[in-house]
């Protein structure tokens, strides 16, 4: 990898984003103190400032990238921190795990939280255990608890927040099937090797549950696939009539995906306790062309679709725009 790598280390008292080059070596740091934010009427707890971290984070490294050629973000916290968060973000702010007021709840969260056999984590003051933290939330917000998605430990929330989503895959397996004896071949090849009767055989336990007959790999390269040909449809033939084919289960691939689900948020203070948040999710970002189905019923009962044919695909690109003021 060519290029640097910033480290954002976040401390309960101190914050600091730190670029450091391939030798290890330090060259540049942006810092701040950090402190918890005071209990008030509606959050009556002393919680993390996650928001005002972020804005720090996105701050340093506008300004550290560019001057260097950042690669690599590594994101470093101090422990006992967790995230409770929706789809769009937190759904309450983090919980200090120095908090006075755990004590509220520590008879019901003793009672039940599994024994330390079970999980070897002992029972810690205050919010030192996560569960302690999450039992609170519960009791006392449920209806955000309850509209939660995750809860994030502290490094993780911060990678969230900072990451896109890829998904790459190969496909599923299919199972190719016999049309029957009511679906009639294409005209091409009825009377041939491939369909000598002209219409689908049937196995003696009834249509459409019966394999083709295969011969040898009908699976093709990703990029020998076609819209009109996802499998080589040439290697497959109908069986005599009541003989099942030898194709078996999940014989061929279906199409793959190479999805990328993005998204860019910004949070500008206005005073104290009032912010507003603008946001904006990108799914399947670049607007990738993706099939999810293809015909795999040989004779196909729908002309439209003939057999190895893609009949349907993925959503195209999906663009959202959310903005929130929060006070």
């Amino acid at each position: 990898m060519n290029g640097c790598v910033a480290v954002f280390d976040l401390g309960k008292t101190n914050i600091k984003v730190v670029v450091f080059d391939l030798s290890g070596d330090a060259l540049a740091e942006r810092a701040r103190a950090n402190a918890p934010l005071a209990a008030d009427a509606q959050y009556p707890y002393l919680s993390l400032d996650a928001r005002g971290a972020w804005a720090f984070l996105i701050g340093a490294l506008k300004d550290v990238g560019a001057r260097f050629p950042i690669k690599a973000i590594s994101i470093a916290t101090h422990g006992g921190a967790g995230v409770l968060v929706t789809d769009d973000g937190l759904a309450l702010p983090p919980m200090d795990y120095e908090f006075g007021g755990y004590g509220v709840i520590d008879a019901d969260y003793e009672a039940a939280r599994p024994p330390f056999e079970e999980t070897l984590s002992p029972s810690l003051p205050r919010g030192l255990n996560l569960g302690r933290q999450i039992f609170y939330l519960e009791r006392h917000f449920p209806a955000e608890f309850a509209g939660a998605r995750a809860f994030l430990a502290y490094p993780q929330y911060f990678s969230w927040r900072l990451s896109g989503i890829m998904t790459l895959e190969s496909g599923d397996a299919l199972t190719v099937t016999n049309g029957g004896t009511n679906n009639a071949c294409p005209v091409a090849q009825a009377g041939t090797s491939v369909c000598p009767t002209g219409f689908g055989t049937s196995a003696q336990d009834g249509d459409l549950f019966d394999e083709l007959n295969v011969s040898g790999n009908p699976n093709r390269g990703h990029f020998d696939k076609s819209f009109t040909q996802q499998f080589n449809t040439a290697a497959f033939s109908l069986p005599p009539m009541n003989v099942r084919g030898n194709s078996g289960l999940g014989t061929v691939r279906g199409p793959g995906a190479n999805n990328f689900d993005l998204s860019l948020a910004k949070t500008f203070p206005i005073r104290e306790s009032l912010h507003f948040e603008l946001r904006g999710d990108a799914f399947n970002a670049f607007n990738h062309t993706q099939w999810n189905g293809i015909n795999t019923t040989y004779p196909s009962s729908d002309p439209q679709f003939p057999f190895g044919e893609v009949n349907s695909a993925r959503e195209a690109r999906i663009v959202q725009v959310a903005a929130k003021l929060v006070f």
